[in-house]
């Protein structure tokens, strides 16, 4: 009996000693996602790098690092085990499985010092979004947000960072591998310990961190601050490379940051969230793969070699196979895998990977393979009226969104055909969409006869087109003698003096005069005067921007006089195409004016007066000429415009 009285006590005092449990002994559990970011680089860095940098992140927090042996005397009694573990995520945001890494083909994959580079963010209420870029535009090692900045805007939340600097392995070393650490102290709302950044002996407001130069390097005997009291270089919030602990403040701030309601961290450590997110055991499941591949280049001719990578995440590999048609090989099981096409056009390729988990199939169209042999002979003009003609233009949607190059019926600035990109919908900045031609005889152009001609029409969303640092776009055009193997830039326009049509709001569709249009005459290279010559147009855009149309195509001599609009009319041609007599609609009733005809070349065929009748109609009589494009100018004396037709 005293026995079993004695054994209750003890229970009900462990009870106890559970429920007045100090904070600081609980041990809290924080779901991470690592979004890498690549073009199919080194910066596509292996799950077992990010494995590292776990491992290396988890050490530091939970004073597991064996170079707390190196702190000096002064500070050795005040090194925290800070009680935070980070997991990688067990289960994504609609449930399903995930190892919590994902790797994501884009051109997105530089930080361009906006928050919006963040692109595929996990919610911030449930995951620590860590995004690895190949590179970035500020310059620095990585950025992190504070609870504080990022409460009011979600999307903005997280870690973004290069990938030499995750983990000691691959891609990284040893000298880089704690700015995770660093930049996760920020994460939860740690600043420096010079205070503000790149301030000098600033305040960090931790009690126990002493004002520390931020230049003070891994000086140990540093004390230029507060002298003679030493700075505690060899804190991880400093910025050298010896960081190697954290103090009991910093602990407590931190701790204190994940039980706070400020930008929802408090949400990360719920039970329930470890639950969602598949972290409450320390066990991963594993997970089926998640199928994806890349192909280098994106164009090329009959014959060239074509690289296929297999990019695929989320699991362990343990089968794959690769399905090609008109190609050298059916089949392949490599990783990577070389191949020739044999037939011109878009090339269809097939990846299955596999494992005990599951499996994952994708099929793309990613290359588009030109036939040398179907060039076409220059001067060229097109109105992209012939949707057979613009199969042989190739769209390269590089992120393979929703902005891409379509033939559209709704505008144009000759009728109500053009191409079009549709950057209104843009997810992403730094969108690169890229539009080539068909191969080119430029042989019989010369440096009269020469010249690259077209009209565009492209607005923003942008309300500050003079700055274009928030103002990217661009537009650049290249060529390629050697069918797309490289490109050389010759005409490029950014910033404000591309968008021609200003700020608009909505979705951009202009309307057909020249108010909405601006025409690009481009005088080529005497290198170009050759056959087999390709033109590729890029379009940079980011999520300020709207849509961009293209029309009126022109490889050939200034005078082919496409439609200037210089007489504003509404005249309409029909029927067109047309077998013999055309009709000419909307004219001034009883009125004569002169109809010249010429083909693309500028060559006059036809000279005519006509007059119209009191409803203002007039008809001419096209049977003399062959089957073709051509161009109806029609004057008043006061002005003139030009119609496209159609002989059939």
């Amino acid at each position: 009996m005293v026995k079993f009285f004695s054994f209750k006590i003890l229970l009900l005092c462990m009870v106890v000693n559970l429920l007045v449990k100090p904070l600081n002994a609980q041990q809290y559990i924080v779901p991470t996602v690592f979004h890498i970011l690549h073009t199919g680089g080194t910066e596509n860095i292996s799950d077992a790098q990010v494995l590292d940098a776990m491992r290396i992140l988890n050490d530091d927090f939970n004073k597991r690092n064996s170079d707390t042996i190196n702190v000096v005397d002064s500070f050795k009694n005040n090194i925290a085990n800070v009680g935070i573990e980070f997991r990688l995520a067990n289960l994504d945001p609609q449930g399903q499985c995930t190892n919590g890494i994902e790797h994501i083909y884009t051109t997105q994959s530089s930080y361009l010092g906006n928050e919006y580079s963040k692109i595929n963010d996990w919610p911030r209420n449930q995951y620590y979004n860590i995004w690895v870029y190949r590179r970035s535009a500020l310059g620095i090692a990585g950025y992190a947000t504070g609870p504080q900045y990022s409460d009011t805007v979600p999307e903005f939340d997280g870690l973004a960072e290069l990938n030499n600097y995750i983990g000691s392995i691959g891609t990284s070393g040893n000298l880089t591998s704690r700015a995770t650490t660093y930049l996760t102290g920020k994460y939860l709302n740690l600043y420096s310990t010079s205070g503000a950044d790149f301030a000098s002996c600033g305040d960090d407001s931790v009690a126990d961190t002493p004002p520390t130069s931020y230049n003070a390097g891994c000086n140990l005997s540093a004390s230029s601050c507060n002298p003679p009291n030493l700075e505690n270089v060899q804190n991880f919030m400093n910025y050298s490379y010896c960081g190697c602990m954290f103090t009991n403040g910093q602990k407590a701030r931190m701790r204190a940051t994940l039980n706070n309601t400020l930008a929802q961290r408090n949400n990360l450590v719920l039970q329930a969230n470890l639950i969602a997110t598949g972290t409450s055991s320390s066990v991963q499941t594993p997970c089926a793969p998640i199928c994806d591949f890349m192909a280098s280049p994106r164009y090329c001719c009959v014959g060239a070699s074509v690289k296929f990578t297999d990019n695929s995440y989320n699991g362990d590999i343990t089968g794959r196979l690769w399905t090609f048609t008109n190609a050298s090989i059916g089949t392949s099981t490599d990783p990577v895998v070389t191949v020739t096409f044999n037939t011109a056009g878009w090339q269809s390729v097939t990846l299955t990977v596999t494992n005990n988990s599951g499996s994952s199939t994708s099929t793309k169209s990613l290359v588009y393979v030109s036939d040398p042999a179907d060039q076409i002979t220059a001067p060229y003009y097109t109105g992209f009226d012939d949707a057979t003609a613009f199969s042989k233009w190739a769209a390269i949607n590089i992120d393979n969104d929703a902005p891409a190059f379509n033939q559209v019926f709704s505008a144009g600035h000759t009728n109500n055909t053009s191409i079009r990109l549709d950057n209104f919908n843009s997810a992403l900045d730094g969108n690169i969409d890229e539009l080539v031609s068909p191969p080119f005889d430029c042989s019989n152009l010369n440096s009269t006869t020469g010249h690259l001609i077209f009209q565009y029409s492209g607005a923003s969303r942008s309300t500050d087109l003079s700055n274009n640092d928030v103002f990217p776009d661009s537009m650049e055009i290249f060529s390629s003698i050697n069918c797309g193997l490289t490109w050389n830039p010759f005409y490029e326009l950014s910033g404000a003096n591309m968008i021609n049509a200003g700020t608009v709001q909505n979705y951009f569709t202009p309307q057909s005069d020249n108010s909405y249009w601006r025409k690009v005459d481009i005088l080529l290279s005497q290198n170009l005067f050759r056959q087999n010559v390709r033109f590729m147009i890029s379009i940079f855009g980011d999520r300020k921007s709207n849509n961009f149309y293209l029309d009126d195509f022109i490889i050939g001599p200034q005078s082919t006089g496409i439609n200037d609009n210089d007489l504003q009319s509404t005249f309409r041609i029909f029927p067109n195409p047309v077998h013999d007599v055309i009709s000419i609609d909307n004219m001034q009733a009883n009125s004569k004016y002169t109809m010249s005809v010429s083909d693309i070349q500028g060559r006059r065929l036809i000279e005519s007066m006509v007059e119209s009748n009191g409803s203002g109609n007039a008809q001419a009589d096209l049977s003399a000429l062959a089957a073709g494009c051509y161009l109806v100018r029609i004057s008043n004396g006061q002005g003139s415009t030009c119609l496209r037709v159609v002989k059939n």
